[in-house]
């Protein structure tokens, strides 16, 4: 009851009458190319002498981009990437989200895939960091494919005055995992996984999760519209390595696994 009374106090106080937590896009608003997500200076005086939650997104930190547009990531900010809408009009039926140019996430929204309502969520914690490009296109091209969406919102790069909750990701402790090199916890965090992708469209690729050299899981992205979420519980301690090894004849592009990382506090 106690740490009940705690929450809704918090809540409360996230959002006070006539201030908002970052001075971003308006709620739920379309992101054209020439405007600025943020504004720096009017987003220090509203986050001034006042703490948040953090974890949760304010509304007004929350945008939808048309994937006829690019966004460059503000210094300072981080981009958390939530899921992929479609209209229904576009040509294509499978979409790649990229970083940089370089594929992050794939999701394949073929009438007959698991992904047929239009609308695909993606896992916690891919997150883009300061002046990253981020575009949504085709998968079997980089040209921006009109006719779907993605969906996220704006974190904070750096450490603000926030209340922490453990289990409650912020967006500077998500991490975007690549295939290539094994990747080591740190010393005063546990990693926690949440979910993967296969960036190879219309190949029905493995992907194998290795931690301290032993395989603990094999799983197949493809079948599941090219992005898996994982259940949560699959954390790993410090100090663990975590290799990621995907299986498909005749070459594949590196697959990439989402997670967080849990301070031990």
């Amino acid at each position: 009851m106690f740490a009940t009374r705690i929450l809704a106090l918090t809540l409360f106080a996230l959002a006070p009458a006539g201030h908002s937590a970052i001075n971003s896009v308006d709620s739920g608003s379309d992101l054209p190319a020439s405007r600025s997500v943020l504004d720096q200076s009017n987003s220090r005086e509203a986050e001034r002498g006042r703490l948040f939650v953090e974890g949760i997104p304010a509304p007004r930190t929350m945008l939808r981009m048309p994937s006829t547009e690019t966004l460059t990531v503000p210094q300072g900010r981080i981009f958390v990437a939530t899921g992929i809408l479609s209209d229904g009009t576009s040509p294509e039926q499978a979409f790649v989200l990229r970083f940089n140019g370089q594929p992050v996430s794939l999701v394949d929204m073929d009438p007959a895939g698991p992904f047929a309502t239009g609308m695909a969520e993606l896992p916690i914690g891919v997150a883009a960091g300061p002046g990253t490009i981020v575009s949504l296109g085709g998968a079997n091209s980089e040209e921006l494919a009109p006719g779907s969406t993605l969906l996220g919102y704006i974190g904070n790069a750096k450490l603000t005055r926030k209340i922490r909750l453990g289990g409650m990701p912020s967006a500077r402790q998500m991490v975007v995992l690549r295939e290539g090199a094994a990747y080591s916890v740190p010393a005063n965090a546990r990693l926690v996984l949440t979910g993967l992708s296969s960036l190879d469209h219309g190949r029905d690729a493995s992907v194998e999760l290795t931690i301290n050299g032993k395989q603990a899981a094999k799983l197949q992205p493809a079948r599941s519209g090219g992005t898996l979420c994982l259940p949560l519980g699959f954390s790993l301690e410090p100090g663990a390595q975590l290799d990621i090894r995907t299986r498909l004849e005749g070459g594949h592009t590196p697959s990439t696994v989402y997670g967080y990382l849990q301070p031990i506090w």
